[in-house]
């Protein structure tokens, strides 16, 4: 065999240990339907994520873990019947996953001659490795001042909210329940300090390093402070102050970009007169004296409501130049909802540049109620995102377990089978709401530049055409008959998607 067929086999073989595998994939798991996935990348790039089970009971306390290929097959499965672990995941170090959460304890009191009963939720952490052999299992007390109140009929207790390694290999831990308290803990989970933080804020504080120094940056509501190596806060700016022309209303996640620059990721008011709840999604890059440098909105119309992520992270990246996004979209719009219905909703997935600007912009699902619950960027450029998929026809009150991963442009690779053709739910465009009386609305990447819509009637021919201006687009079909028409959406006369319209 020549030299040159064996460069080329070689060529082949060496690049595909490379190539980017992308997946949609529903696992039929019970969990809640709303929130409560996490998900991370081990080290030999397959990926492991963690949920609630959505048990019978009203508050279930148990959690199931999945180790997932690369390719989106289940590899391994855990089920921990009796322990809450959707706190938080990590890596550490020895290739080992360490997770958080807690586990119900049940106390006994007694009160006027009279022994109570009560639970409460004591800090836990499972530690591993990725094969899911177990290495430890750790519970830490609650602080001697915590205010028990054994008539208390909920749990009471401090469940292990997020982990954050420390630069001298211990752990700061963020607890929260009646109150939040910052734990500083040993490799070995012994606690070394603590502190106690007032929060009356409803969603839950975060908290980041500070990559200058031992010191963190708690974010509680709109208030920023600055913790120390001792764990004392010290108020350093209110959000308000921040924003240019909206208000932060979810504050779910805040990263460096680099040295200098720090990533947030919001849901904010948007400006709508006599709207009762409008919402968009805001993207800042803030200095280290949280001064903005750049911002970005998704979903600025009165026509449709973009929610941030359920739980846990919005934002991440690998490189700067390349940011994942991911929101929840509402087909619907929140105006036209028929009421008491359960929305269609759809992810979507944006890629930024380093000054925010969009550089691609995909939609995914939009055939049930989709709900983004975490996204980490990947080692392949390339991002992964969990989420709950809730059938809303089904009867049932709780959601399956979605996974998507895509590529650096979060968009999967062009499909080469017909089962990953009927899987594939990704869209560049889509109308809603459909079927409709009056109007419709266009919602289309906002990084496609020269958009139009064609409508045709069941014979073929083409009755309406329009040019649109704006990503999000509002198109009045009064004068169309009732009935059934095909519409087109192009994008540089080329079409990016097709489908029937039905005209009530």
């Amino acid at each position: 065999m020549k030299l040159y067929n064996y460069i080329i086999i070689f060529y082949f073989l060496f690049s595909n240990l490379f190539v980017s595998a992308q997946f949609e994939k529903t696992i039929p798991h019970r969990m809640n339907k709303e929130h409560s996935a996490l998900i991370i990348e081990t080290s030999t790039n397959d990926y492991v994520t963690i949920s609630h089970y959505a048990g019978y009971e009203e508050y279930d306390h148990s959690s199931i873990l999945f180790k997932i290929s690369q390719d989106g097959e289940i590899m391994d499965s855990i089920y921990f019947s009796e322990s809450n672990l959707g706190g938080d995941i990590i890596n550490i170090n020895n290739n080992e996953i360490l997770l958080s959460g807690y586990i119900h304890e049940e106390r006994t009191q007694e009160e006027d001659g009279t022994i109570l009963s009560y639970k409460v939720e004591l800090p836990c952490f499972f530690k591993m490795d990725e094969n899911f052999n177990m290495i430890s299992i750790d519970t830490i007390p609650l602080p001697n001042n915590f205010p028990i109140n054994p008539l208390f009929s909920f749990p009471q207790g401090f469940p292990c909210r997020r982990i954050i390694p420390t630069q001298n290999n211990n752990f700061l831990a963020l607890c929260s329940g009646i109150e939040v308290c910052l734990y500083e803990l040993s490799y070995d989970f012994d606690t070394i300090q603590t502190n106690f933080f007032h929060n009356n804020f409803f969603f839950l504080p975060i908290v980041i390093k500070n990559n200058n120094d031992s010191s963190f940056y708690f974010f509680s509501d709109l208030d920023v402070y600055h913790v120390n190596k001792n764990l004392e806060f010290t108020h350093i700016k209110n959000l308000n102050t921040v924003v240019y022309d909206g208000i932060i209303r979810k504050l779910k996640t805040v990263k460096y970009l680099n040295d200098n620059r720090i990533l947030m990721y919001f849901g904010a008011d948007a400006s709508y007169q006599g709207a009762n709840f409008e919402e968009q999604i805001g993207v800042y890059i803030v200095d280290t004296l949280l001064n903005v440098q750049d911002y970005v909105y998704f979903g600025d119309s009165e026509n449709i409501l973009d929610m941030p992520v359920m739980d846990r992270s919005g934002i991440d990246f690998t490189d700067e130049n390349n940011i994942f996004v991911v929101s929840i979209v509402n087909h619907c719009g929140f105006h036209y909802m028929p009421e008491n219905s359960e929305e269609m909703t759809s992810i979507m997935v944006s890629v930024l540049d380093s000054n925010l600007n969009i550089k691609n912009q995909t939609f995914y699902g939009g055939d049930n109620r989709y709900s983004p619950c975490d996204i980490k960027a990947t080692s392949d450029g390339g991002c992964i995102i969990i989420s709950s998929k809730y059938e809303v026809n089904s009867g049932n009150n709780y959601g399956h377990v979605h996974l998507l991963k895509v590529n650096e442009n979060g968009e999967l690779s062009p499909p080469i089978s017909n089962e990953e053709i009927n899987n594939s739910t990704m869209k560049l465009a889509f109308i809603y709401p459909n079927p409709s009386k009056d109007f419709i609305n266009v919602r289309y990447g906002a990084h496609l530049k020269n958009v139009s819509i064609e409508i045709f009637d069941i014979s073929g021919k083409k009755i309406f055409v329009k040019n649109l201006k704006n990503p999000i687009s509002r198109i009045d079909i009064q004068n169309l008959k009732i009935g059934s028409y095909v519409y087109h959406i192009l994008n540089d006369n080329k079409i990016i998607e097709k489908e029937i319209l039905i005209k009530k």
